[in-house]
């Protein structure tokens, strides 16, 4: 799942992790993305140390292996703005996905109320819409190459309403 932040990911996320035949991982190119950037964010330090940083060995980690037994789906929460340019988007060809979008005018309220200059830049969303709805730049570019089904999930207020129904 490609999102931004304050989309309802990490609710969907905990959604999945609910269920007997999912693993979840969550955001695993942050510490990646924190090493590489050098962005200062809260933890960071801590992150950086608790995570893989370097994003060969993330990817290897999410497209190798086999699940646990009993376990059928791995759900893997991502922000776009972790995916930096240096990661080879051919490598994540044998996984499905999908594209959590939030109307630009709420997430930008949702947002201003833990940063104190929102702007759709700065939540990755911008990117995110480019490469959901294109399906011709970026990553999608590279997984429509691989013929990779790219699935697209949106609808903020009927996914809190009916979770169901939006990511049947």
């Amino acid at each position: 799942m490609w999102s931004g932040p304050r989309t309802l990911s990490t609710a969907l996320m905990r959604s999945f992790e609910n269920r007997p035949d999912t693993v979840v991982v969550d955001e695993p190119l942050y510490g990646y993305y924190l090493a590489e950037t050098g962005i200062a964010h809260p933890s960071r330090d801590e992150i950086v140390r608790s995570m893989p940083t370097r994003w060969p060995e993330v990817v290897d980690q999410l497209t190798s292996g086999p699940l646990p037994p009993g376990r059928t789906v791995y759900y893997q929460k991502h922000m776009t703005h972790h995916l930096l340019p240096q990661v080879d988007r051919s490598r994540l060809a044998g996984l499905r996905h999908a594209f959590l979008i939030r109307d630009p005018r709420r997430l930008l309220a949702s947002y201003a109320k833990v940063r104190d200059t929102p702007t759709l830049a700065r939540s990755g969303d911008a990117v995110l819409a480019r490469r959901a709805a294109t399906h011709g730049r970026g990553l999608g570019q590279a997984l429509v190459r691989a013929r990779v089904g790219v699935d697209r999930v949106r609808g903020g207020p009927r996914l809190r309403r009916r979770p169901a129904g939006v990511a049947a």
